[in-house]
């Protein structure tokens, strides 16, 4: 981590932080020159390392665990309405740097209640899919590979598209961390246009949605009938032997 005086720049060497843990150790010998060598002048110190980073397989098995931080806000529309989105979607922001900030995988949600209720939610994650389907890592990530913890805005409402779910990539955990207000703006602002397109579409005159009618299937049951076979009775005639009379020859005297 270079660490900047005036004009001149002094190293030091910072342990790589994983599986979102505290920083570890810092060489204190160089930390003290630096120091030493700019008594006198401001000193400014540059991030520019990933602390927060995480092993996807433990990432997986903490979400699957539900072993992460979860905040849950909830909020009318009458109040996003008359306090606007920015104060609607603080307790969410916030929630989201303490907990990054100091090393946690975290879920942060608001839902407004209107009549079809929109969740809007800040995640981290290693991959851009919502925590709900984070199984699905290892198709992108291997099991073993150390990635950078990154923040998720998930928007979801049957109004917004097709599939009435959207989620985008804020920044790493550390950009977030170190530009809160910034990309608490840029979330805003993202929310904000997506509420507005869900009025719109909500607006629509809905097509009625008839209750499909289960057309009764009559199965026929076919009988088949063996016809009995009558065998005709034969009549046997019998031939009448008429025998005829033997005709008497009668002798002349």
């Amino acid at each position: 981590m270079p660490v900047v005086c005036g004009t001149a720049t002094f190293s030091i060497d910072v342990w790589r932080v994983a599986d979102h843990q505290n920083l570890q150790g810092v060489r204190l010998f160089d930390m003290m020159s630096a120091v030493m060598a700019c008594a006198r002048a401001p000193l400014h110190i540059r991030r520019e390392y990933q602390i927060m980073e995480i092993n996807v397989q433990k990432y997986l098995d903490a979400v699957t665990n539900t072993d992460f931080v979860i905040a849950e806000h909830t909020v009318k529309p009458s109040a996003v309405e008359q306090d606007g989105v920015a104060a609607a979607l603080a307790p969410m922001v916030a929630d989201a740097q303490t907990n990054l900030a100091a090393g946690r995988i975290m879920r942060s949600v608001v839902t407004i209640t209107s009549a079809e209720p929109t969740t809007i939610a800040l995640e981290a994650g290693v991959v851009n899919l919502p925590m709900a389907d984070a199984r699905k890592s290892p198709i992108f990530l291997g099991n073993d590979e150390i990635v950078p913890v990154r923040v998720y805005l998930t928007v979801a409402n049957k109004f917004l598209n097709a599939s009435g779910f959207r989620i985008d990539e804020v920044a790493t955990a550390d950009e977030f961390i170190a530009n809160a207000d910034q990309y608490g703006q840029s979330i805003v602002a993202s929310v904000q246009e997506k509420l507005a397109h869900i009025a719109e579409e909500a607006a629509k005159p809905q097509e009625e949605v008839k209750p499909q009618t289960v057309k009764k299937t009559t199965t026929k049951r076919k009988t088949t009938r063996t016809a009995k076979k009558t065998t005709a009775k034969k009549t046997t005639t019998r031939k009448r032997t008429t025998t005829k009379k033997a005709a008497t020859k009668k002798t002349a005297k």
